[in-house]
């Protein structure tokens, strides 16, 4: 392979040519400005940005009229999120290969690079955004939002990857006498495809959004030079890239691009927001009430015309009429309790939505509890967390499978099992009962206990069994005969 550009489908789109990587082009391509306008708002969502400045909109004759009061946020989106998050990483991931001495070393391996923390975070930003992408490299996985990357797919087949693309803008500082300017001046482009990656760069006119690609130049990256040719990194890895993309609730309309886990339950959120900012509003513009006064306690103020409460020594009100005609407040009796009723509709509609359940994104399932007593009252949100790592199922192992490879272990793609144990009682005490109690009723073998509640493959489960024989008779585990 000499040239980058070559390889390609032969189309005029980003999104499927490497073609338009070139001095002269617009970049990003329109379809990826447009995702990424999708991917900004998804973003504001969940840090809830999206109300700063939000005002809350009643129907005045009929007609949506905007209320000087800022709607408040619930912060609904980031509790979706973050409990997405804990429920799929809660519990520690098991990974196997078939090999007991391999797992040892693929399981070092995934600790000293902290691979899993890179791929929890790659999973919760494709939540989020719908997409994210996971760079593999020798010493871990580095995540990366969506905005600066992309897949770039056969034209005659949407399901076949033949690269991926990612950028980043690269800035020039000066001083200025309001502090210190970042100004866009170069763009790095890396390029991922099966057995190699290449990178270059360009001088760049634009922003974080959209610009245009200048002259090739040779520059100087964390402390390495990248020629004004670009250059290649072979991984003599052929049947993957040190790039993958994670995608959760693809569609037919999306395409190869997944949906936000925000997005379906956007106007459910916003329409509590308005109800709860509504109620709000009115409580807070009934706080304090006016006071209703008799005509005959008020005087007139000859030069202003202005009326005034008839005091004496500000302590005492002139009263001249009736013991009826003392002040009062003016109270608003209106009722609350149907718009909170409605409310509470919307909440059950949300729970619905997120496919979760109050039980769950209330936390309304802790303390002491079984596995089978979790796992039902949980059940949709375990469900949902299964579906979803599911969805990126396959672009995980294939991550790991990389990190091994460039680490010289000699692993299949198909032997790598990773189990993130979802709904698994995340107490070891309470786990080891469960298991005491099964074995002790003989409902399932020793085995398929191993199996099911700690994550051991068969293989493991042997291997285990033989090292319990060997201490029964006197055997001792030490690093040497593979026990310890």
């Amino acid at each position: 392979m000499n040239n980058i550009y070559n390889y390609s489908s032969n189309n005029a789109n980003y999104d499927t040519d490497f073609g338009n990587l070139r001095e002269g082009c617009i970049f990003p391509s329109y379809d990826v400005q447009s995702r990424n306008i999708k991917y900004g708002y998804n973003m504001k969502l969940y840090n809830g940005d999206y109300a700063k400045n939000k005002l809350l909109v009643a129907m005045v004759d009929g007609q949506p009229q905007p209320i000087n009061y800022k709607v408040l946020p619930t912060f609904k989106f980031e509790t979706v999120i973050n409990k997405l998050d804990s429920l799929m990483f809660g519990n520690e991931a098991i990974i196997t290969t078939g090999d007991l001495e391999r797992d040892k070393e693929v399981r070092r391996l995934v600790d000293r690079t902290h691979w899993l923390k890179g791929v929890r975070e790659a999973v919760k930003f494709a939540e989020i955004y719908g997409d994210s992408y996971i760079k593999t490299g020798r010493f871990g996985v580095s995540a990366f939002s969506p905005k600066y990357a992309y897949k770039v797919i056969d034209i005659s087949d949407k399901t076949k990857v033949i690269g991926y693309v990612l950028h980043e803008i690269l800035y020039d500082t000066r001083k200025s006498m309001y502090g210190v300017d970042y100004t866009p001046s170069h763009i790095r482009i890396l390029i991922s495809c099966k057995g190699f990656d290449y990178e270059r760069v360009f001088e760049y006119n634009g922003d974080n959004l959209r610009g245009t690609l200048g002259k090739p130049v040779r520059y100087k990256y964390k402390d390495r030079w990248i020629p004004r040719k670009g250059r290649y990194y072979w991984t003599g890895i052929d049947d993957c890239e040190t790039v993958q993309c994670l995608s959760v609730n693809t569609t037919k309309t999306q395409g190869v691009y997944g949906t936000s886990a925000l997005q379906p339950i956007a106007p459910i959120v916003f329409a509590i927001e308005n109800r709860l900012s509504t109620e709000n509003y009115v409580v807070d513009n009934h706080g304090k009430p006016l006071m209703l006064v008799s005509q005959q306690l008020m005087g007139t103020n000859e030069n202003t015309g202005e009326y005034y409460l008839k005091v004496i020594d500000n302590k005492y009100i002139i009263n001249k009429g009736l013991d009826d005609n003392k002040p009062e407040y003016l109270t608003w009796d209106g009722k609350l309790e149907n718009s909170k009723t409605i409310r509470d509709d919307l909440l059950e509609e949300f729970y619905s939505l997120t496919e979760m359940g109050k039980t769950f994104l209330s936390g309304e399932y802790k303390g002491n509890i079984s596995e089978e007593s979790l796992n039902n009252l949980i059940k949709g949100a375990i469900d949902r967390g299964v579906r979803d790592l599911n969805d990126l199922w396959y672009d995980i192992v294939r991550s790991l499978y990389m990190l091994c490879r460039l680490n010289n272990i000699d692993v299949n793609i198909e032997d790598i099992n990773i189990n993130f144990n979802i709904g698994r009682v995340d107490d070891t005490k309470q786990l080891s009962e469960i298991c005491e109690t099964l074995d002790r009723v003989k409902l399932f073998s020793k085995e398929t206990l191993l199996n099911k509640f700690w994550g051991y493959s068969s293989e493991d489960a042997q291997a285990e069994f033989e090292r319990i024989a060997k201490e029964q008779i006197g055997g001792t585990c030490n690093e040497s005969d593979g026990l310890a």
